[in-house]
């Protein structure tokens, strides 16, 4: 545990929002071509088995930012813009 009580970034756990939201992006990213039909199943299995962040945010960490291919993100920042942004910095702090 940190100084302030929180886990450290790798042991966060995620909600199920967390995971619905991760396999909202890997759906995108699959029906844009970027990921092939079985690596994007493999993905989203695992996302909605993932028990932290951290093994969420490696599931999209290769992909590009995800508010392109989101289904409904529209411009300006979407709450799932705002889970990869700490994600991002909780593995800064590996």
């Amino acid at each position: 545990m940190s100084a302030v009580g929180e886990p450290a970034g790798s042991e966060l756990r995620a909600s199920d929002e967390d995971r619905e939201r991760t396999a909202m992006i890997l759906t995108g990213h699959g029906a844009a071509g970027r990921l092939e039909p079985d690596e994007c199943a493999r993905r989203l299995e695992a996302a909605f088995s993932a028990r932290t962040l951290i093994e969420l945010y490696a599931l999209t960490a290769d992909l590009p930012y995800p508010d392109a291919v989101v289904p409904g993100g529209g411009a300006g920042r979407s709450r799932g813009e705002s889970l990869l942004a700490r994600l991002a910095h909780l593995r800064s702090r590996k």
